[in-house]
């Protein structure tokens, strides 16, 4: 056992006892008395910070910090391990953080977009981490003894009896709810001294150019806040575990990705103009930001900093699918789509849409989800596809109105596969699917059987503006998504671990992302429970030179 180690061991048996009340102190009008936290002493200190920059693109990361412009990451990595990482963000975006903070995969947590398929019927609903049957790490550590004090990290959720502080949804991309905190009072406070996130998700485009400044202040102002909550956190309720995670870059990256390619379609030079660098200037104002929380963190705390998944072009071919589906059936887009409310969402216009949809009862958007992805024919593709496209088999017994028979499953398959990679892009006359995933034969779990049945990674190369078919000639029909954007994420990410027990350098081989929920527990001495399927880093002797 580490030198680090031993002191975790040391800490959790100090700092485990009863809690007392006490008050969040928040200047005038903004404490709380009575609020319940940890029982606290003077020797408590933070051992493990584990920080995410979610959705920040590492090549940008590593350029900037390279060029001394990010110094806090910069002097992270002087004195950590840089490891690559990879998810599956390219081909079931929604799934990532519960992978990560589960360790398990989407067939075991049963997360794999913000809006999925209801079990046993053609409805969709929002999908809630709350309803997960796999912990969260932060949940295993609180019940081991760990005083946790995690804030804004996408998918969390209040616990009841959790050890520390916790603060859900107050500007996470992916929210699991809507805004909550354990203890229940802590959420008040901190909107009472901090208020609302400034610009929690991103506007529908196109945009006039006079807007993307604003948007720009507005995130920057945003990872500031942010770390104005965590050092206040930390300073009422000490911890020996911190999570946060900053998610300014997501919204950054489809924000304002499309300015930084005179290339792409959406590309507007009046705004790249007023915002040239603006993704690049989001990653200053957190890195500020990373440079007040480790200069408030023990000298001798261990950091995990991760960028769980990359960015990219989104050129995907998914609006185009249904109407290839329905012409592999011998249908025609009328008998296989809802065209009523495809023409109303095109007359509308993408920005309108989105502003209307985005404002809709839950409930009412989830009726309109099962509308335009209806499952008229064998295979029927799912909402959620603006990205990678997820389709579903229409399979007796599983499906309401199913029609392709169990015996029929593995044949149905394989021939969708084989079309599938059969499309070509006419823009650039090659393949137009660059990979496919077969999620029944990737994992296996409980909820296997909830999950696409084949997921449709795009070459994203160029747009796909049209796709070429051997069969039946070139399909141009296209069906526009309520939420698409011009960026979409890669698989591609990094970590840096730096602490006392952590050699410098950097590991070649990449690691899985439920690698890192693994090393979580190794850092703190911990069992890693039996049901994680990640393992733990080894920081040496794999290092290889920096």
């Amino acid at each position: 056992m580490s030198i680090f180690h031993l002191r975790a061991a040391a800490c959790r048996g100090r700092l485990r006892g009863p809690a007392r009340v006490c008050t969040f102190v928040g200047g005038e009008g903004f404490n709380v008395p009575g609020l319940a936290v940890p029982n606290l002493n003077a020797e408590s200190t933070t051992l493990l910070a584990f920080i995410l920059l979610d959705a920040a693109e590492h090549t940008i990361l590593r350029k900037l910090a390279a060029a001394n412009e990010l110094p806090a990451l910069a002097s992270l990595r002087s004195r950590g391990s840089l490891v690559p990482i990879r998810s599956d963000a390219h081909r079931l975006d929604g799934g990532v953080f519960q992978t990560l903070l589960t360790g398990v995969s989407p067939a075991k947590h049963g997360i794999y977009k913000y809006q999925q398929l209801v079990p046993g019927t053609y409805r969709y609903q929002r999908s809630k981490a709350v309803s997960s049957p796999v912990p969260q790490v932060w949940r295993i550590l609180s019940d081991r003894g760990h005083r946790c004090c995690v804030f804004d990290v996408a998918k969390a959720f209040p616990i009841d009896g959790f050890h520390g502080s916790l603060v859900a949804s107050w500007g996470s991309y992916t929210p699991a709810g809507d805004p909550a905190s354990s203890p229940a009072e802590l959420l008040q406070a901190v909107l009472r001294r901090f208020g609302p996130h400034p610009q929690r998700f991103q506007k529908p485009l196109p945009l006039l150019a006079r807007e993307y400044p604003a948007i720009l202040d507005r995130l920057q102002k945003a990872a500031r806040t942010r770390t104005d909550i965590c050092l206040w956190m930390l300073e009422q309720s000490p911890c020996d575990v911190f999570m946060t995670s900053f998610s300014e870059p997501h919204v950054a990256c489809h924000q304002f990705w499309h300015l930084r390619d005179p290339g792409h379609p959406m590309f507007d030079p009046a705004a790249a103009d007023l915002c040239s660098e603006a993704i690049e200037d989001v990653y200053r104002a957190v890195d500020a930001g990373l440079a007040r929380l480790l200069e408030a963190l023990p000298d001798d705390a261990t950091i995990v900093l991760l960028a769980q998944q990359g960015v990219q072009n989104n050129y995907s071919g998914s609006q185009l699918l249904p109407h290839w589906l329905a012409r592999r059936e011998g249908l025609t887009p009328r008998q296989a789509t809802t065209p009523w409310l495809i023409r109303a969402g095109a007359a509308l216009g993408s920005p309108l849409r989105l502003f209307i949809f985005s404002r809709l009862p839950e409930s009412v958007g989830n009726r309109l989800s099962a509308l335009r992805f209806q499952a008229k024919t064998d295979v029927f593709m799912m909402a959620g596809s603006e990205y990678a496209a997820l389709l579903r088999v229409n399979l007796q017994g599983r499906e309401p109105a199913g029609t392709v028979s169990r015996d029929a499953y593995r044949a149905t398959i394989d021939g969708l596969v084989e079309d599938l990679l059969a499309l070509r892009n006419p823009a650039t006359g090659q393949p137009a699917v660059q990979e496919i995933l077969l999620p029944q034969e990737e994992w296996s779990g409980p909820l296997v059987d909830t999950l696409p049945d084949v997921v449709v990674h795009w070459a994203n190369d160029k747009p796909i503006d049209a796709l070429e078919c051997p069969r039946f000639g070139a399909i141009t029909d296209a069906q526009e998504f309520a939420d698409v954007t011009h960026s979409s994420h890669t698989g591609e990410g990094v970590a840096i671990v730096a602490g006392p027990s952590i050699a410098h350098g950097e590991i070649g081989t990449p690691h899985d992302v439920r690698d890192i929920n693994a090393t979580l527990y190794d850092l703190l001495g911990e069992e890693i429970p039996e049901h994680i399927e990640g393992k733990p880093i080894q920081f040496s002797p794999t290092l290889v030179s920096s």
